[in-house]
């Protein structure tokens, strides 16, 4: 498993946050409810979209502050905000692994 530590200057502690492996669909899909909470919450101040999103991006980063487990939802919206973005730059950063050689027993053509 592949991590991250996240600082920020403005909230004490480090974030750590998973980027290695995450399935694509949970990824997608905690990234489109980012947007949209984010959205949500800049137009209205609703903070329902960003539990939303703390939700389903709790899954698959699996967050801790300080090496303990992190609480998102107590959290500054803004910082929340700014972990998911940090978050998803790191996922997309990640190397794609190598293909896998083939498992055939068979000889090749060049035998």
């Amino acid at each position: 498993m592949k991590t991250i530590d996240l600082e920020f200057e403005d909230y004490p502690g480090i974030y750590t946050v998973t980027v290695s492996p995450v399935p694509m669909a949970a990824f997608e899909s905690a990234w489109a409810l980012h947007l949209a909470g984010v959205r949500l919450y800049q137009e209205t101040g609703d903070l329902a979209g960003l539990r939303a999103t703390i939700a389903e991006f709790g899954k698959v980063a699996q967050p801790k502050w300080n090496g303990k487990s992190a609480k998102l939802l107590d959290l500054d919206p803004n910082l929340v905000i700014e972990i998911v973005r940090q978050w998803h730059a790191g996922v997309r950063s990640v190397p794609l692994p190598l293909l896998r050689r083939s498992g055939s027993t068979a000889s090749s053509l060049a035998e």
